[in-house]
């Protein structure tokens, strides 16, 4: 079964997630999008305001309960199988209530039949630091890739300050953005999804590159892809992802290996790199490059690509199969 990506938005009550979801919403980028929304209470409102979307091809709310412990396992089995099986989707975005933890929250949805690409914390700029105090709210930034630090024309720049330390303090991993009403270009945030990839990945003859605007020119963010028919070195890739410069805030693509029919899924996002076999071949491996004012770090970065790449026969199966016999995790 394919494991659809899913990218979890987290944080606070009231701190702007349904303002995020809905500005990705507004521009997919040609992705097919389905949304989970937890409400912990009975009446789902936000479900509503992104129920109806241009961007939504389906949205599931799951009221009355917490998704990191109180949603029952076989209700958020079917939400999941629903959105999988009737939408296929390139992308699942799972807004979650604002009492709930996102580590327990994360292993349910995987559970479930969703892989994690990232997760978004929000933290409001004027009740931050009350709500860094809370437990739950603690958790939800230490569990983040990324951390928006939201609304900070309603806060005193020394207070804002004061708390994106307290933010960096708490999870120095995370890439921190400051924003007004969650205005961070969605590219940086969110997947474009690996059925996209794949649905693209013609064969060609030799490495290519292709240079491109992730979005709006906010933080200069930008993607560059690179493309070979030639099998990778998924040992090399690695290790490759793992030393990615400072400007690079996530990569992700497909990797076709000479040891499997199979494609190899990796995703590394802040120092976090995953991998995981993919229930269909390819063709070619793909890899997109997103980050910040790309054009001095790019050519080493395609040089290091170009260095994992392999003959078609030879070197290195057995390794290749015991250090990949299962997805591999390196952070948290």
């Amino acid at each position: 079964m394919f494991r659809a990506p899913v990218d979890v938005v987290t944080g606070w009550l009231g701190s702007g997630k349904t303002t995020l979801v809905r500005r990705l919403l507004a521009t997919p980028g040609g992705a097919r999008v389905a949304v989970i929304v937890n409400e912990i209470a009975g009446l789902d409102v936000d479900g509503r305001t992104i129920t109806g979307l241009d961007g939504v091809d389906r949205a599931v709310e799951l009221a009355g309960g917490c998704l990191c412990c109180e949603v029952e396992e076989t209700r958020l089995s079917r939400a999941v199988a629903s959105l999988v099986d009737r939408v296929q989707p390139d992308l699942v975005v799972v807004e979650t209530s604002g009492a709930a933890d996102p580590g327990p929250a994360v292993g349910r949805l995987r559970d479930a039949g969703l892989t994690l690409d990232a997760v978004i914390a929000m933290v409001d700029a004027e009740h931050g630091g009350r709500d860094l105090g809370r437990p739950v709210g603690r958790a939800q930034v230490e569990a983040a890739d990324f951390v928006l630090l939201n609304r900070v024309d309603l806060a005193g720049a020394v207070a804002v300050d004061s708390l994106a330390r307290r933010i960096v303090r708490a999870n120095p991993r995370a890439l921190l953005r400051r924003c007004v009403r969650a205005a961070v270009d969605p590219a940086l945030l969110f997947a474009t999804g690996v059925r996209t990839l794949a649905r693209a990945a013609e064969p060609t003859r030799a490495s290519t590159v292709e240079p491109r605007r992730a979005g709006p020119v906010e933080h200069d963010v930008e993607a560059r892809v690179h493309r070979t028919v030639r099998p990778v070195d998924p040992e090399r890739f690695r290790a490759v992802l793992d030393a990615l410069p400072p400007g690079v805030h996530r990569a992700k693509g497909i990797l076709r290996v000479r040891e499997s029919r199979l494609g190899l899924l990796f995703n590394a996002v802040r120092r976090r790199v995953e991998f995981e076999w993919l229930p269909f071949p390819v063709a070619e491996s793909r890899a997109v490059v997103v980050g910040e004012r790309l054009a001095d770090d790019w050519p080493a970065i395609r040089d290091a690509f170009v260095a994992c790449e392999l003959a078609e026969e030879g070197e290195g199966a057995e390794r290749f199969r015991a250090a990949f016999a299962s997805p591999s995790r390196n952070g948290a």
